[in-house]
């Protein structure tokens, strides 16, 4: 994702090592600085609150700052379907709740399916795209549910409805 003259990359998968190779799902956080020279640098963040490791995710930026990151894989059967937000100028996770009103809070935690509404099914490889205040869920694959409809999640209402099924 990208923020003026830095782009930010989160989570991925790595490289499995010589004597396990399997490959193992990333939390970390890197930032590109793009000024005469491109520099790479990880960030080393707080230990707290911050979402698990993953890939196949959706990473979305909203307002110039916040980067939303949602879904993907944990491990290839476990799939996700919460929601983050990394905050490019404190440098800190959030995780919205949908009974807190407007905007997002710091040190939330993620409810129940049953407590969010219309919350997609856990999926990765989906798109997402944010226009105005909403970000907008496609399709994807999570071995169950229907990966044919598309979601919009409103930072405002802090809620997710289906928009249309194909």
């Amino acid at each position: 994702m990208m923020r003026r003259e830095t782009g930010f990359l989160f989570g991925g998968l790595s490289v499995g090592s010589r004597d396990n190779k399997m490959a193992e799902p990333l939390d970390e956080v890197y930032v590109l600085r793009m000024g005469l020279e491109l520099e790479w640098c990880r960030l080393e963040l707080e230990s707290g609150l911050q979402p698990l490791a993953r890939w196949r995710h959706s990473a979305s930026v909203y307002d110039g700052t916040q980067i939303i990151v949602f879904g993907g894989y944990h491990t290839a059967s476990l799939r996700l379907s919460d929601v983050w937000v990394f905050d490019t100028v404190t440098m800190e996770w959030q995780q919205p709740r949908p009974s807190q009103g407007p905007g997002f809070i710091s040190n939330g935690s993620h409810p129940a399916c049953t407590t969010w509404p219309d919350l997609p099914a856990a999926r990765g490889g989906h798109s997402a795209t944010i226009v105005g205040h909403s970000m907008f869920v496609f399709g994807g694959y999570g071995g169950n549910g229907d990966f044919s409809a598309s979601f919009e999640k409103n930072k405002f209402k802090n809620s997710f409805c289906r928009i249309c099924k194909a």
